[in-house]
């Protein structure tokens, strides 16, 4: 189930490096405004701090293009080890 979770967390990373500044502005009210974010990365065995690390390095850059290097290196990173993996819990990439 977590790897659904996931595909959310790594779909709004995709979602952030959008050209269309509405998507973009959409992902950062998601991540800023409510619960259901942390709520997602835990479920997703995320750590929602370090995830959130990962989304203010890309809002950084003004590059899209680095932005999406960055989500591509952390989604590549994430995805490399399986959720619940020696039973560690939630995942920091920070």
């Amino acid at each position: 189930m977590s790897s659904l979770y996931r595909r959310i967390v790594f779909r709004s990373m995709k979602d952030f490096c959008d050209p269309n500044q509405k998507t973009r502005k959409d992902v950062a009210l998601w991540l800023l405004a409510n619960d259901d974010f942390s709520e997602i990365c835990k479920k997703a065995e995320l750590d929602p701090n370090s995830m959130r690390k990962v989304f203010v390095s890309m809002a950084e850059e003004e590059s899209l293009s680095v932005r999406r290097r960055i989500a591509d290196d952390a989604i590549d990173l994430l995805g490399k080890r399986n959720p619940g993996q020696e039973g560690r819990g939630q995942v920091s990439i920070i």
